[in-house]
């Protein structure tokens, strides 16, 4: 199941809920199930998923009448969330947020539940990062681009 992400600033959030999405849509396309089969039921379902104000971004982008396609709201997500992290990777930090970590109290430690601070230097080298920065890649397996 995925989980609703419910602020636009929780840019790891975004993240991980596209990359799910991306699975389960390639294994179904791996299934031999076309995307106009299921694209009418999963985009609404994606939607509710996702922060309002993303939601009113994709649909305005959307020609009236259109029918659902779920190919086409993965590539607007993708885009969205690889704008958003490369506006964090240039300093615009105050905006978005990346989840901190919260540290567990073990039985008998002196040290009570925490939040740790936010530390862009240690969160953003990450292979994510890497590959919002970039262009189309080529897949490692049939060397086609995705």
């Amino acid at each position: 199941m995925i989980e609703s992400v419910k602020s636009v600033s929780n840019v790891t959030a975004l993240r991980k809920m596209y990359g799910e999405l991306e699975i389960q849509v390639r294994s179904l396309e791996s299934l031999g199930v076309a995307a106009d089969t299921y694209s009418s039921l999963l985009c609404p379902i994606v939607l509710q998923k996702i922060p309002e104000e993303i939601n009113l971004q994709y649909n305005r982008q959307r020609k009236l009448n259109e029918l659902f396609d779920i190919n086409d709201l993965l590539k607007f997500l993708r885009k969205e969330i690889e704008c958003r992290e490369t506006s964090l990777l240039l300093g615009n930090q105050r905006n978005y947020a990346l989840e901190a970590s919260v540290r567990k109290p073990l039985n008998g430690s002196n040290y009570a539940d925490t939040k740790l601070p936010y530390n862009p230097k240690r969160n953003l080298s990450t292979a994510a990062t890497l590959i919002a920065t970039t262009g189309w890649q080529n897949c490692i397996f049939c060397s086609e681009i995705h």
